[in-house]
């Protein structure tokens, strides 16, 4: 029986091209990867002309001229990069807002007032908007930015964004999940979506955070809305399931900086339980870290990782060999269990 092989999508192909782009963009580019790249591009005449269609639209928005700068992220380059983030600063335009390449997509913003901001897992993009504001989308996220004259509105719909207002007392800034929000009007603040739960970080100035819906069936704003709530100001942070207020709490500048420095692609963690280590570190990677026994699931842990698929791997050699636990790898999974000597 002769052997099947299953054909590329264009999706995929055009997903695979946009990777090219960044990769052949970047500034560590090596030989090896523009052999590998001319390899591919002969493989398939569907692959030249994925490459062709997006790489004249990159070089047409490029001509354009410097109004909107542009980042470019994908799986490849982060494996690639060093423990430090690396920003690729190329200069093209469209109008008033960033144009992200990705592994999953190219993203070019047109005249729509909504923009869609999305990262795959381990991708990390900073946007700059239309009034200066910055979203720093983390992993596996999806942000889509709606401004109008009277106000500013971005929708997480996954994941977690970092925000860092600019002052306009006249637009409020709003960041609405689908169980909550957030109001301000200058300042920086962290929103991220975990499960059921939505926790609210502020780091400068202060916003308010409710959980009853701001918005009408219609998808119309109710600045209204704005007056209720609870009030935090910095280095305050609150947690919300459904409509419940779970905690506040005043944390330490050290804590909010610890949960903040995915922004700079490492994770800082002291004296954790290994289980939310673990956790933390499978969402920047499809490798999956489990942790099988509850004595272990509570191991206090503490270390700096990249947020990547290298820093779940840093972890696991640190179990093995400095605390000497149990590793079994089965296919992407690995787990972790007690001493080999506990099993016997």
């Amino acid at each position: 029986m002769g052997s099947l092989h299953q054909l590329e999508s264009r999706s995929a192909v055009k997903r695979r091209a946009s990777e090219w782009i960044a990769r052949l963009e970047a500034e560590d580019v090596s030989e090896n990867d523009r052999t590998r790249f001319a390899a591919w591009r002969a493989a398939n005449p569907m692959h030249e002309r994925a490459y062709e269609e997006l790489r004249l639209t990159w070089d047409e928005l490029r001509a354009a001229g410097p109004f909107v700068r542009a980042v470019a992220f994908g799986q490849s380059m982060i494996e690639a990069a060093k423990p430090r983030p690396r920003i690729i600063p190329w200069a093209i335009a469209a109008s008033a807002c960033l144009v992200v390449v990705g592994a999953i997509a190219v993203l070019l913003v047109m005249s729509s007032s909504t923009k869609v901001f999305q990262t795959a897992v381990g991708e990390h993009a900073s946007v700059t908007l239309a009034d200066g504001s910055i979203v720093d989308i983390n992993s596996n996220s999806n942000a889509r930015v709606d401004y109008t004259k009277h106000s500013r509105l971005v929708h997480l719909d996954r994941g977690e964004g970092y925000f860092t207002v600019s002052h306009d007392a006249t637009r409020p800034f709003w960041v609405v999940t689908d169980r909550s929000w957030v109001r301000a009007v200058g300042t920086a603040f962290n929103v991220e979506m975990r499960g059921e739960e939505v926790r609210v970080t502020v780091i400068e100035g202060s916003v308010k955070v409710g959980s009853v819906p701001p918005e009408d069936g219609d998808g119309r704003l109710d600045e209204s809305a704005g007056a209720s709530g609870t009030t935090l100001t910095a280095n305050q942070q609150i947690a919300l399931l459904g409509r419940t207020v779970v905690s506040v709490r005043t944390l330490t500048p050290g804590e909010v900086a610890r949960m903040t420095s995915w922004r700079t692609g490492v994770l800082n963690f002291e004296n954790e339980p290994l289980s939310e280590i673990a956790a933390e570190l499978n969402r920047y990677t499809t490798l999956k870290i489990v942790i099988r026994s509850p004595e272990v699931e509570s191991l206090p842990v503490g270390g700096t990782f990249e947020a990547s698929t290298r820093g779940a791997e840093a972890l696991v050699s640190m179990l093995r060999d400095g605390f000497d636990l149990s590793i079994t790898r089965i296919d992407g999974t690995i787990y972790v269990d007690r001493k080999q000597s506990q099993h016997n």
